[in-house]
């Protein structure tokens, strides 16, 4: 469906507040925009960030660094999937006594989930600095301890989220 300047839909409402064509139209296109310049100034900062870290640290170095980077990207996807849970869970429930269980229940499972990726990583630390050609098994090992305290991080992240940004203290 087209909605045109002159479409009696944006003059006839059931809703009490009624938005003309030509402020929508500005919303979307300066929301559009505000986005791609965004999107745009964080392209060019990561850009310039790996020339000089690339240029610092040499193509060897610069590629140990990439791969250890590679995998905390992989941990973040942990880290984001509890944070879209709880804030889902968390807006979804009515009471604030039932989004600190769901906070709290979530928040147990993740430190589980971010010790045991921590423990297999820290295991597995020499065949993984080996496949990777890393020089040395601690950059896994840093990377473990890491993952152990930020996985946790998404479900409070979320918790704020699912309560509309409040930035109280929520019960442990």
């Amino acid at each position: 469906m087209r909605i045109s300047p002159q479409s009696p839909l944006l003059e006839k409402s059931t809703d009490s507040v009624v938005v003309p064509f030509q402020t929508l139209r500005s919303r979307i296109v300066s929301g559009s925009l505000t986005l791609l310049v965004g999107s745009g100034l964080v392209g060019a900062a990561n850009l310039v960030y790996n020339i000089a870290v690339a240029r610092l640290l040499g193509p060897v170095g610069f590629g140990h660094a990439t791969a250890v980077y590679t995998l905390l990207m992989l941990m973040s996807a942990v880290t984001l999937s509890f944070q879209i849970v709880c804030a889902k869970l968390v807006a979804k429930h009515e009471f604030p006594a039932g989004k600190a269980a769901i906070y709290a229940a979530l928040h147990w499972r993740a430190w589980l989930v971010g010790v045991v990726i921590g423990l297999l990583l820290i295991l597995t630390r020499t065949a993984v600095a080996s496949y990777l050609n890393l020089p040395d098994p601690l950059l896994i090992v840093l990377l473990a301890l890491g993952t152990a305290f930020y996985i946790p991080l998404g479900v409070r992240r979320g918790y704020f989220q699912g309560n509309d940004g409040a930035w109280y203290r929520c019960r442990e």
